[in-house]
């Protein structure tokens, strides 16, 4: 899938036709959800070629930005209560059915139309929560300026309730090292199961600072739809710079807080993070990286508090141009205000993937 890059699960289908000036894209992907770590970690978010203005970026084992997949990844009682010594591994399946259709409505303006479902199963495939996803975008402009607009619906308990929200947004370069975003817009609840509406907002620059440095920061309050997880609304800040040492090697460190508000189940989950990351190229097939991660949790329901350090090191190797071998060291420390949960845990990964 094109607009997927890196997408891997168990098993993924899809079927992509041009008709006129629309191309149709159909797709399935199934995938098992392992706490604390999917081995086979996938979010498809179908409306990313428009709304999505963020990175994706992990502490160690913990998704960090906008379409950040598995709410567990947040979740301090699985990331802490299922540690080595209890973990049993598997905790489930899901699915996700989807079709989706960009049309070419002139030499400046396109539309997206978006609609998928998930179905998430416990480990003996007993249902536990099935959601349906669709949105409609218009986006015009060049590669300069650009604006859309659109209209997403995400559905939970037994499809009862809908979570709505309509944005609009501008990107605009500003000469050759800078570029600014905005987008607002508004979420409101319909249905059984009533929750809090609002005002959303993104605001976010890109900036390069010379030929080797090139920093980011955005801000705002937006909605999430995880996967596996109930949605909600998330306060957030971000900052991330990179810097290139040659030609050869690069370090980037990243800074931020999220804080999300799950109506469904009246709870809040706060995240403080921050970190850095190291690569450098030792010859044309092989390199090496290390990371430091560090995640404070807080969980609102249960007055939980969650600290956790990562680090991570690790090698990889081109085989062949399609086929790369990597391998990492892994340490994480944990501790909480509540001592059952503390625990450290060594890892180690050795794995091969095969591009197609």
């Amino acid at each position: 899938m094109g607009y997927q890059p890196n997408a891997m699960a168990l098993a993924q289908i899809s079927w992509n036709r041009q008709i006129g000036n629309w191309n149709f894209t159909a797709y399935d992907v199934f995938s098992p959800r392992i706490y604390q770590y999917n081995i086979w970690d996938v979010f498809l978010s179908s409306q990313s070629a428009f709304g999505n203005l963020s990175p994706l970026e992990r502490v160690g084992r913990y998704s960090l930005g906008y379409g950040a997949g598995d709410l567990s990844n947040y979740n301090p009682q699985f990331g802490a209560g299922l540690r080595p010594s209890s973990w049993n591994g598997m905790a489930g399946y899901y699915n996700i059915l989807g079709v989706r259709a960009v049309g070419t409505l002139g030499p400046s303006t396109k539309s997206l139309f978006y609609l998928y479902r998930t179905d998430y199963w416990d480990a003996k495939f007993q249902s536990i929560t099935s959601g349906l996803t669709g949105g409609a975008y218009i986006q015009t402009g060049n590669a300069n300026s650009t604006a859309y607009a659109g209209y997403n619906f995400a559905s939970f308990d037994s499809f009862s309730s809908l979570l709505n929200w309509a944005v609009a947004g501008v990107r605009q370069q500003l000469g050759p090292a800078m570029t600014v975003y905005a987008q607002g817009g508004y979420n409101w609840y319909s249905g059984d199961n009533k929750g809090p509406s609002g005002a959303l907002a993104t605001l976010g620059i890109q900036q390069r600072l010379g030929q080797q440095t090139a920093h980011y920061l955005e801000v705002g309050r937006r909605v999430y739809t995880p996967v596996t997880g109930p949605y909600g609304i998330e306060n957030y800040v971000d900052y991330r710079i990179n810097h290139m040492m040659g030609y050869r090697s690069s370090i980037s460190a990243y800074v931020g807080m999220s804080e999300r508000h799950i109506a469904t189940v009246g709870n809040s989950l706060t995240v403080r993070y921050a970190g850095a990351i190291f690569n450098t190229l030792f010859t044309m097939r092989l390199s090496a990286f290390a990371s430091s991660g560090w995640a404070k949790t807080a969980s609102g329901a249960s007055a939980y508090v969650y600290d956790a350090w990562t680090h991570r090191f690790g090698l990889r190797y081109n085989l062949t141009q399609n086929i790369q071998s990597q391998a990492f060291y892994q340490y994480q420390e944990v501790r909480s205000n509540s001592s059952a949960y503390n625990y450290s845990e060594h890892f180690i990964y050795l794995g091969v993937t095969k591009r197609f």
